[in-house]
Formats: C-alpha cells, sequence, structure tokens
C-alpha cells in the first residue's frame, strides 16, 4: 500500500511538471557557463550527487533553471516527466531558496545519445543560473540616472496635511503619523518624496518587479498606475505608525484592478484590495467646482519652445497647438477620454492645432497636464490654463478638476512601493536563450547587465537575466538590453516578430544601440509612443 502511495505522488508530481515546463530539444548541452552552478545526475536516477555545491549559492539570486537531461530510453514504457518530476523534488530539498527566488526554468532534452554508453556519459543534472542580485533595490539603483526625480514636500508631524501630485492623486496625512528608526515621532518638519509609474517606460527604469506569485501561480502585472511613498529627516529613514491615506488617479478603469503592496526586501506583492473600482465615489461635475474666467484680450502665454505647446486665448475661444510628439500621445488620451468627441471647434492633424470652446478649456487643459507631467517639469509647473483661480494647493497641486479615474482612500500601512494592477497569465510563453549582437558592428555584445522585456499590448515591464528570457510568443514585444557600463540596445517588435522563435530557443538578436538616445523614461515614452 506503501508503494502504491509513493507512485500515486510521482505520477501527480510528473503531470504537473510535464504542464508547467517547457522543453528545448539541443544535439548536446554545454554547462560550462559563467555564473552557473552545476548540480549532476547519473542517467536514469534521481539523486543529485553534488548537492554539499549548493552551498555557493547563499547570498545569490537563482534566476533560472535546465533541467538537463538525455531522450535514450532503455523501455519504451520509461516515464521521462516522471524522473524529471522526482529529481526537481530532490534539487527543492537541496536548494529550498527556489521558492522565494521564483527562477524561469527550461527542460533540456539531449538527442545524440542513440546507445546506452553515450546516454552514460553525457550530462545529466541542473545547470543553475545566478547573480548577487536583480533586487529591486540593486534594480532602481543601477537605473537611478535614468529616473524621474520624485516630488518633494515638506511636511509637519504634528499637523499632518494634503499633497496633490500633477497626475491629480492626493497624498492625506494624519498628524502624529510618522515615527523614527526607534517608533519615536518625529518633531519638526521633514520630507516627503512621491513617484508615480504610469507607463511601461517608468517602470523599466523603476526596477520594480511585475510578476505576481499566490497560489502556487505567477501572473504578471498590467499596471492601471504605480507609485512610490517615502519619508525622511536629516538623510534618515522614517516610518509610518498610521496608515497614509492615497487617492490615487489610475490610467484608466479596467475590471479585475487590484491594489498591492511590494515587499522591499523580496520583491514579492501582497493584495490589499481584490477590485478597486468597485463602489467607487462619482466625482462632482466640474460646474459645481469651477467659477470660469475667461479672459477678455488675446494673450499669447509664454509656453513656447520646440518640444513644448503654445496656447492663444481669445474672448471667445482659446486654440492650442502641440509639437508632433506630443500630439500623437493626446490623441490617444483623447480617444481615451470619450468626452471630447463633440468638444472641438475645430481639429486639424496636419497642424497640430485644436480649438476649444472657452467653457471647455479648464477640463482640456487638466488632460493635458494628465497625459504630460511626467514628462516635462514645466508642466507640473504650469497654472490650469481657463482657471483664473488656479492657484496651488500644494506642490504641482491644482484647483477645481475632476478625475474620472481617481480611487479614493487606499490606505499605505508602510511607506514603499504600491500598485493598481490587472493580473494575467501569458498565453503562449517561451524562455529562450538570446545572442546579442550589435547590428552596427555585427559584434556580440558584452558585459551583459539585464534585459528588460515590455509587451506592448499591457502596461508593464518585465526583467530578467539576459541569458534565459521569458517573453509572450502572441506579444508584441519590444527587447531592452542593459550592460553593465549603462548602454543600452533595443529591438523593435517588428523586429522581434521576425525573429521566427517557433523553430529556435535560441535567437541571434541583432540590437540597435540606443545608448545616446534613451537616457530617460521621458525619452523611451516618446520613442514607443506610449
Amino acid at each position: 500500500m506503501r508503494k502504491l502511495r509513493i507512485c500515486v505522488v510521482v505520477m501527480l508530481l510528473s503531470m504537473k511538471a510535464s504542464a508547467k515546463f517547457e522543453t528545448m530539444y539541443v544535439g548536446q548541452y554545454d554547462q560550462n557557463q559563467p555564473n552557473t552552478l552545476v548540480l549532476e545526475s547519473r542517467f536514469s536516477e534521481a539523486q543529485i550527487l553534488n548537492p554539499e555545491v549548493s552551498e555557493q549559492l547563499k547570498g545569490k539570486q537563482i534566476h533560472h533553471i535546465d533541467l538537463v537531461y538525455t531522450t535514450y530510453r532503455l523501455a519504451d514504457h520509461f516515464n521521462q516527466n516522471g524522473l524529471n518530476s522526482e529529481r526537481i523534488w530532490n534539487l527543492k530539498k537541496v536548494l529550498p531558496q527556489i521558492e522565494a527566488d521564483k527562477p524561469t526554468w527550461l527542460w533540456v532534452a539531449q538527442t545524440d545519445a542513440s546507445t546506452i554508453h553515450q546516454a552514460q556519459n553525457a550530462f545529466h543534472g541542473f545547470v543553475i543560473y545566478y547573480s548577487d542580485g536583480h533586487t529591486y533595490e540593486a534594480m532602481s539603483e543601477f537605473f537611478e540616472g535614468f529616473q524621474t526625480k520624485p516630488n518633494r514636500y515638506t511636511a509637519s508631524n504634528e499637523k499632518g496635511g494634503t499633497f496633490t501630485h500633477a497626475s491629480g492623486t492626493t497624498i492625506h496625512l494624519e498628524p502624529n503619523s510618522v515615527v523614527d528608526a526607534h517608533g519615536k515621532p518625529v518633531q519638526g518638519d521633514f520630507e516627503i518624496s512621491y513617484t508615480e509609474f504610469r507607463n511601461a517606460a517608468d517602470i523599466v527604469y523603476s526596477g520594480i518587479p511585475m510578476t505576481y506569485n499566490t497560489g502556487g501561480t505567477s501572473y504578471n502585472f498590467s499596471s492601471a498606475g504605480m507609485y512610490e511613498i517615502r519619508a525622511e529627516q536629516n538623510g534618515k529613514e522614517l516610518h509610518l505608525d498610521k496608515p497614509i491615506s492615497i487617492d490615487f488617479n489610475t490610467t484608466g478603469q479596467e475590471e479585475g484592478v487590484g491594489f498591492y503592496q511590494m515587499d522591499d526586501e523580496t520583491g514579492e506583492w501582497k493584495q490589499l484590495k481584490e477590485e478597486v473600482f468597485e463602489g467607487n465615489n462619482e466625482q462632482p461635475s466640474m460646474e459645481e467646482l469651477v467659477e470660469r474666467q475667461p479672459q477678455e484680450v488675446e494673450q499669447e502665454d509664454e509656453l513656447e519652445g520646440e518640444d513644448f505647446w503654445l496656447y492663444w486665448t481669445y474672448t471667445d475661444h482659446r486654440k492650442f497647438e502641440f509639437p508632433k510628439w506630443m500630439w500623437d500621445m493626446l490623441k490617444r488620451q483623447l480617444k481615451v477620454e470619450k468626452v471630447w468627441d463633440d468638444r472641438f471647434l475645430a481639429y486639424d492633424d496636419e497642424t497640430h492645432i485644436i480649438h476649444i470652446k472657452l467653457e471647455d478649456t479648464t477640463t482640456f487643459s487638466h488632460t493635458i497636464n494628465r497625459t504630460f507631467a511626467n514628462f516635462d517639469p514645466r508642466v507640473r509647473d504650469w497654472p490650469i490654463a481657463g482657471n483664473a483661480n488656479g492657484t496651488l494647493l500644494a506642490e504641482n497641486a491644482d484647483r477645481g478638476h475632476t478625475y474620472p479615474d481617481l480611487v479614493k482612500g487606499l490606505n499605505s500601512e508602510k511607506f514603499g512601493v504600491y500598485n493598481c494592477d490587472q493580473i494575467y497569465r501569458i498565453g503562449k510563453p517561451k524562455t529562450i536563450k538570446p545572442k546579442y549582437v550589435d547590428a552596427s558592428t555585427g559584434e556580440a555584445i558584452r558585459d551583459q547587465f539585464v534585459t528588460c522585456v515590455i509587451d506592448l499590448n499591457y502596461n508593464g515591464s518585465f526583467s530578467f537575466d539576459p541569458r534565459n528570457v521569458k517573453c509572450n510568443m502572441e506579444g508584441k514585444n519590444v527587447i531592452l538590453l542593459f550592460t553593465k557600463d549603462k548602454k543600452t540596445y533595443m529591438l523593435n517588435a517588428d523586429e522581434f516578430a521576425a525573429l521566427n522563435l517557433n523553430k529556435t530557443h535560441t535567437p541571434t538578436m541583432r540590437m540597435k544601440n540606443m545608448t545616446d538616445q534613451l537616457k530617460s523614461s521621458k525619452d523611451l515614452s516618446r520613442l514607443l509612443n506610449i
């Protein structure tokens, strides 16, 4: 009876493993690769022969594991999946950190062996790819020079306060909410730093992990907006004693958007709320909030520049003119905000000019603000056009605007990283082992640090060890490779689609050196038109 139970367990493990891991076929596997650890087994055996070497992985992060075996069988009824499952079971006993590191996996089947002697001499076991860590902290530090600087607000712990970001997000701090490292209430003023990540370009350079693990299953995030909030006094990190409440302006209302908090140490996400838009209160109308005071004279405002926009105010309307890069992004936003379909007096796609009734200019100005506030600091400081009383409530604040995608009262119990996201599973996943080549020189790209995958069908970015990259075969994928000296290489979505990954796990990616063009999330957003 005991043997029967063991047999059932092995069968279940086999079924689970064969469904979970994809297989790459090679003639003979080369296990001699840098930053890898090799754990060996014998042909047709599950035992790990050298478990003691796993001690070398302490303090390292496991990114990927290849399970290598031969396709040669001594008998037709031999259960290779069952043997592989036993090997994985033994590996997890030797390396329990696998559960926390959540590496990608690939079964590598060697096909050259045609005799038992050849099979016995072939390599069997695990090749484990590791590094000193692509943790959130390490990734954020690596991308620091690319990141948009956080907004900073001076706060009083005794008084608390309300601080409004240009996006429409509002931070509510209760009095006596903040403590020092010893749990003592902070005396006097301190500084709050607040950053939003609203598109895939922001997310690339944030270093924030975009996978969510629950119930033994890994999901990807498609973001409706993320934020990071911290506080310090005299250079020392502060902590929350009471939750801070955030009225967060998301990038759009979708079903299934939950609220999550990231663990700074592990990068793991905890779900705080399953659905953020349930019971979301309707906002009051603009008429209830804004007293319109149209200009009586023609006026050209001082906002000109080759990469900025202009507007002119007349007695009965306002004219806006945009540069090309802003025009394309604005058109997408206007399509999302369907209220604009019937509000234009004139609209010219060639000259990038829009004429707006004076009564609509305040709302339209906020549309501009939401679209571009994270791309140019001048937008964040711009008083809202059409509202003569548009004084700042706080740094980057504005008066009299309604935000239909605002989610009120998101409680943040700790300073850290939070997001509003949908979760999804990749429709057709594949792990690839790319060869990266500089398209202009034909030479291999060396000193690879991290590969980021942006699927333009979703709002997110996913980071991988460059040697093993998981992508969606049905996705519209852009690949970014960053080297240790912070050079940036890119493969666009059309070039990725041309790789024909149905036939290979080891594509050659001829990547364009974009180091001079991509120096910030603003640059990447423009390039990808997101």
